[in-house]
C-alpha cells in the first residue's frame, strides 16, 4: 500500500465499505474461435475446455475448409492454426493467407520452439497446444 499508495482501513471495517458489484462478460474477446488442427485429440481437448467456458469454438480440421469460408467470418475472428498439418501443408502459409484476406487475429499452436516463427510478423503469439482459454 505504500508503495503504490493506496488507502488501507482495517479489515473489520471493510463490511463498511460500499460496493457495487458490476457484471462482466469473463469471456470478453473470445465471441468466437477458429482451430485449424487435422489431430482428433487436440481438437476435443480444445471442445471441452471451450464448452467449459461458454466460447464459440468452431474446429477445422481442413484448411481448405475454412479458407472457403472465410468470407462469412469477422477479420476479428481469433484463428489458431496447427503448425503442422496433414499432406505437408504448413499453418504458416495458411496463416499467411488469411493476412493478405485481413485476418489479425491469428495464431500458431504447436509443439515447436516459438523462435521458429519469429520472422513471420503476420504471427500475433505462438503458442503450445493447450487451449488458452483453460
Amino acid at each position: 500500500c505504500i508503495r503504490i499508495k493506496a488507502k488501507m482501513i482495517p479489515k473489520g471495517l471493510s463490511g463498511m465499505v460500499p460496493m457495487e458489484i458490476t457484471e462482466t462478460n469473463s469471456n470478453a474477446g473470445w465471441e468466437e474461435v477458429v482451430l485449424i488442427d487435422d489431430d482428433d485429440l487436440v481438437i476435443m481437448n480444445w471442445k471441452m475446455a471451450a464448452k467449459k467456458k461458454e466460447i464459440n469454438l468452431k474446429t477445422f480440421k481442413e484448411p481448405k475448409e475454412f479458407l472457403n469460408n472465410a468470407d462469412n467470418y469477422p477479420k476479428e475472428t481469433i484463428i489458431y492454426i496447427d503448425s503442422e498439418l496433414k499432406d505437408d501443408i504448413k499453418g504458416e502459409d495458411i496463416a499467411k493467407e488469411l493476412n493478405e484476406k485481413g485476418f489479425k487475429n491469428i495464431y500458431i499452436e504447436t509443439g515447436h520452439d516459438k523462435e521458429k516463427f519469429s520472422h513471420l510478423k503476420f504471427i500475433k503469439e505462438v503458442i503450445g497446444k493447450e487451449p488458452p482459454f483453460k
